[in-house]
């Protein structure tokens, strides 16, 4: 049921009954009863329009940062997406005269001094004379309430550097995402305006078809070089302006008015160097244990060591170089001279010595890019001269005081000082030659290390070649000697199958009928299913064991369609009655027979012939019998496809205690059971007990068979699947991921089984709330999936079907839309008259419904639920709930549009089905 319809259903719940109501919606999905329980409060407030209960000359509203407040009549406040020392960022809907996504940011209750809202209206004013692609574009603004607000276009992005790693950038792939930055600064700068606040948090990077975008947010700290703006400032450095170790040296100072745009060409520096070296020159933990006023000064004074040299001494190189796809030895080579010159005149203290613009900047980055010179070098020795003096005033003033008093002594004097300065000079460059040397050796050391690998992985690769060689040769062998046993034994079993069939000929009164239902039997069972190779051993000789259909029926559709119809034709009767001494004989036919019926479908046929060859297994075999037990657990799967939970789960439970306690815990027929038991409770809806089981049963099968065995990874498929039922969404998307990860390894990044993976992964990121994750990762999933089937697949659809589900769970109308819209082009055209089509129909009302668009939601919403009322009696379980789930959407739709009468039609027809519990994750 979706979050408005229950909320509606609520309202008209007497309260005493809400929390019953709620237990039974909302058994699985505890977000959605934390936010119809939110509604039922906030619907319990004043009404806007009265007068305040203690108040009767003042009006009541909500508080402006609350979700479902109507900011400037057409943005609707849904959930806060980010916030800061001033304000907070909203996600909104715009209403009119677009609809769409919109960020709005809000000064916090109790912020609204004189100072904040001049500095929130400088950035208000700040975004409105600047147009660029890279930054973020404001649409609207005014007041509400009496306090300011504005509106930005909704930047669905990740910081720079945590988009680079995710991805794996390249240093060049990066430096081709840094130079947009660049350009949009220079952008403000020539608006008048100094962001003052540059850092990887303030610059997302977002998908625009398929292509990284950068975008360049939150001017709360903006500056304008003609006075234009405020300048007033409000961080927690007393009055220092900026992020510390993000910001210029002239920044990092009490009394920083003297600051102009090459302020923000340092803070660029700074951003190039974290995405090339892996974090800022001065970090975090280390500036703020300094203290505030050694940290200006590390800020303002200390020199920063060059990016080549920071990496070659860093502990984490390895995983810094593989975010950067580059091997370490190439990652430092790489960095070395032209990047450090680059990145170093950008950090120069002196911001005479910084690139002029931010367009200079990306230029030069530009011309490392294109392999022509750049304009950075290292400091000439005159500037070296320069700099010693500036740091040795006092040596400097000495000596000329000497030069004063003593004349003569002038040139000695003079010659001494320079030599002070030429020997500091060779010293240093001693030292830089030292740490130029050490980078040389670690990049050799691991550059021999690398080497050394992939001599060790060539020869397990030749290992491997020749393992496969000869296990190819071992198969072959076998197959030829397993091709002359079965030769001979074919040859035998005819012979006794044929004095078997004479045996009941005779004993038969009816032998004309014995005859040729044991002839079907034989000839269809043993030539066309089994083969003789599957006679039983311990069994007397002459019967067969009907085992193995399944691996040939599922490859042979022509067998499948013959094995069906012949099951049909060997009624149960005329089955008991061909082996009227062999009960065990018999019990295993009519397992075969059932298990056929369940493989396609015929689920009360399956369970007729399942349950009277367990009942025969039980009294000659025993409850505890593994025959017996394989028996039970196909019936308990066939109870389970009939939503006979309760049954299904206590024959698990009796076939995994027998199995446990005849076999024990490793035996891989006890793992079957305790998996079959662990998905039976997850079904059932009991999550907690089931999500126990089935860890208990992939650490089993991770001990027995190995974390990387496709039993063990089915498991974990079930595990992430209970995960997220259960609403874990920490531990189903590492579950996914983990499974992701494995199958990639085994089958490849872009194997159907590995995307349909990441495409579940995606799905979980959605209903854990974090949509900036998920729709860019499944909307990358689904191109790739879509290669795997014709456009018009049944099976495309399905896909496009859950994930549309996701969408519509996260009231992500706009974006279900298409997807819905795509999956209903299939179903319509490939099975237009299953439930599902209907389903498809009503869920694409919901999404235009969620959009407000009633006129064109209607005619869907009626068409979905009338085909799906239509197929009542045949649909399965697991599609029984969607058909209140589409009078949820038409009670919601006749409200909106004030359809009274239709209203109290539909909820007279939804009365029918309140007893129905929700099945969970039902497919679609």
């Amino acid at each position: 049921m979706t979050e408005e319809a229950l909320f509606d259903l609520a309202l008209n719940t007497p309260a005493a009954d809400r929390a019953a109501l709620l237990d039974r919606e909302c058994a699985n999905n505890p977000a959605l009863r934390a936010r119809v329980e939110g509604l039922l409060r906030a619907d319990a407030l004043p009404d806007p329009t009265l007068t305040h209960p203690g108040d009767r000359t003042a009006s009541y509203s909500p508080p402006i940062g609350t979700a479902g407040v109507v900011v400037g009549g057409k943005y609707k406040l849904v959930e806060p997406i980010g916030e800061g020392g001033m304000g907070s960022v909203w996600l909104a809907h715009q209403t009119e005269p677009v609809k769409r996504k919109v960020a709005v940011k809000l000064i916090k209750a109790g912020m609204d001094s004189k100072a904040v809202i001049a500095r929130f209206e400088a950035e208000r004013q700040a975004l409105a004379v600047m147009d660029h692609p890279n930054i973020a574009k404001i649409l609207d603004g005014g007041l509400h309430d009496g306090r300011p607000y504005f509106v930005m276009e909704l930047v669905k992005g990740v910081p720079i550097t945590d988009f680079c790693d995710a991805r794996k950038l390249t240093p060049r792939q990066r430096l081709e995402l840094f130079v947009p930055v660049c350009q949009a600064i220079q952008h403000a700068h020539q608006k008048g305006i100094i962001h003052r606040d540059i850092k990887p948090s303030n610059v997302l990077v977002a998908l625009y078809d398929d292509k990284p975008v950068p975008k360049v947010i939150d001017f709360g700290l903006a500056k304008a070089t003609g006075g234009g703006l405020s300048d007033l400032s409000a961080t927690g450095f007393g009055g220092v302006v900026g992020t510390p170790q993000y910001m210029s040296p002239e920044q990092a100072s009490l009394n920083n008015l003297d600051i102009d745009t090459r302020s923000d060409i340092y803070s660029l520096g700074v951003l190039l160097y974290e995405l090339l070296a892996g974090s800022p020159p001065f970090k975090t933990a280390e500036l703020q244990r300094a203290g505030l006023m050694e940290m200006l000064r590390v800020v303002r004074e200390d020199q920063p060591p060059r990016p080549s040299t920071k990496l070659s001494t860093a502990v984490a190189l390895p995983s810094l170089s593989a975010s950067r796809g580059t091997e370490p030895g190439k990652l430092t080579g790489l960095l070395r001279n032209e990047l450090d010159w680059i990145v170093m005149k950008a950090l120069e203290k002196d911001r005479a010595r910084r690139y002029e613009t931010a367009n200079g900047f990306a230029a030069d980055v530009n011309r490392y890019l294109d392999g022509e010179a750049v304009l950075a070098h290292p400091p000439s020795a005159a500037y070296r001269l320069r700099k010693f003096v500036k740091r040795h005033k006092g040596q400097v003033l000495a000596a000329s005081l000497v030069l004063l008093a003593l004349v003569a002594g002038v040139i000695g004097t003079t010659l001494g000082l320079f030599e002070a300065c030429r020997q500091a000079d060779i010293a240093r460059g001693e030292t830089e030659e030292k740490e130029r040397q050490r980078g040389i050796a670690e990049a050799k050391h691991h550059e021999a290390v690398a080497a050394a690998e992939e001599e060790r992985k060539a020869k397990v690769r030749e290992g491997e070649r020749a393992e496969g060689e000869r296990t190819a040769k071992l198969e072959a062998n076998a197959k030829q000697a397993e091709a002359e046993r079965q030769k001979s034994r074919a040859e035998a079993g005819e012979k006794l199958a044929n004095e078997r069939l004479a045996q009941v000929k005779a004993e038969q009164k009816k032998a004309e009928e014995a005859n040729q239902v044991a002839q079907k039997v034989r000839d269809f069972f043993q030539h066309k299913v089994l083969g003789p190779e599957n006679l039983r051993k311990d069994l007397p000789e002459g019967q067969l064991l009907p085992g193995g259909i399944f691996a040939e029926t599922a490859e042979n559709p022509t067998l499948r369609e013959l094995l069906v119809r012949a099951a049909k034709e060997l009624a149960m009767d005329k089955i008991e009655a061909s082996f009227p001494n062999q009960p065990v004989l018999q019990s295993e036919f009519l397992w075969s027979v059932g298990a056929t019926y369940l493989q396609v479908g015929e689920i009360q046929l399956a369970i007729g012939f399942l349950e009277r060859a367990g009942k025969i297994q039980k009294k000659h075999l025993g409850d505890d019998d593994a025959v017996t037990t394989n028996t039970l657990n196909f019936l308990a799967s066939a109870y389970r496809r009939v939503n006979k939970l309760p049954e299904a789960i206590a024959l698990w439970e009796h076939c995994y205690a027998s199995r446990l306690k005849k076999y024990g815990p490793d035996d891989s027929g006890t793992l079957v059971m305790l998996h079959n038991l662990a998905l039976g409770y997850v079904e059932a809806g009991e999550l907690a007990k089931g999500v126990e089981l089935m860890e208990r049963a992939y650490a089993a099968r991770v001990k027995k068979f190995g974390a990387e065995d496709p039993s063990t990874l089915m498991t974990l498929d079930h595990l992430a699947s209970s995960y997220r039922a259960a609403g874990k969404w920490p531990e189903a998307i590492a579950a996914w991921e983990k499974l992701r990860d494995a199958r990639g390894k085994l089958l490849g990044a872009d194997h159907p089984s590995a995307l349909q993976t990441q495409f579940h992964l995606g799905c979980t990121y959605l209903d854990a709330g974090k949509p900036e994750v998920a729709l860019p990762m499944v909307t990358e999933t689904l191109v790739k999936i879509r290669r795997g089937f014709p456009a018009d697949s049944p099976q495309l659809a399905g896909i496009l079907a859950k994930w549309s589900s996701s969408l519509l769970g996260a009231r992500a109308y706009l974006e279900a839309e298409p997807v819905l819209r795509e999956c209903l082009a299939i179903r319509e055209k490939t099975q237009p008259d299953a439930w599902t089509t209907f389903n498809t129909h009503s869920q694409l009302g919901g999404a235009l419904l969620g959009q407000k668009k009633y006129a064109d939601a209607e005619p869907l919403l009626l068409k979905g639920y009338e085909g799906l009322k239509a197929r009542e009696a045949t649909l399965p379980e697991q599609g029984k709930i969607r058909t209140p789930e589409a009078l949820d959407r038409l009670i919601e739709s006749s409200i909106a549009v004030n359809k009274l009468d239709d209203v109290k039609r539909w909820r007279a027809e939804r009365a029918k089905y309140l007893e129905l519990a929700p099945v969970p994750r039902a497919k679609q």
